[in-house]
């Protein structure tokens, strides 16, 4: 395997762990995901009153929140796995950085106008406050 892009979660897993022996670290990682939970309107409304408010507390920032705090324990996990197998880590230097955001803007270019097609109020700014909360949060 020459490369990959793949948390460090899903290495052990993946059994790729059998196959890297360097990698790299990229400050506020270079990809991240969403997932929604999503329920018809119309059969949210038909809950009782005292389930929506489950639901309600349940869901949003608060299963934001369990979920981060459980996929970041799985990458302190993958992480120690990967060093107990003798992978050599390096952290990307600045240059790195820069050159993959100067090859990946472009991307992002058109991501931001494809959003912005569908109705997205100014997605470089969701996309900058994205970004700052991670690097708040790393």
């Amino acid at each position: 395997m020459d490369g990959t892009l793949f948390p460090a979660e899903a290495m052990e897993s993946f059994k790729i762990d059998r196959l890297v022996r360097h990698a790299t670290t990229f400050p506020g990682g270079l990809y991240n995901t969403s997932h929604v939970f999503m329920m018809n309107a119309g059969k949210y409304e038909g809950l009782p009153a005292d389930v929506r408010q489950v639901v309600d507390e349940l869901s949003g920032e608060f299963a934001a929140r369990l979920f981060g705090k459980a996929w970041d324990k799985a990458d302190r996990r993958g992480l120690a796995y990967l060093q107990a197998n003798g992978v050599v880590f390096t952290k990307a230097d600045p240059a790195m950085v820069k050159a993959v955001s100067d090859r990946t803007a472009a991307w992002v270019e058109a991501w931001a106008r494809a959003a912005e097609a569908k109705g997205m109020k100014d997605p470089k700014k969701a996309l900058a406050d994205l970004r700052a909360d991670i690097a708040r949060l790393r």
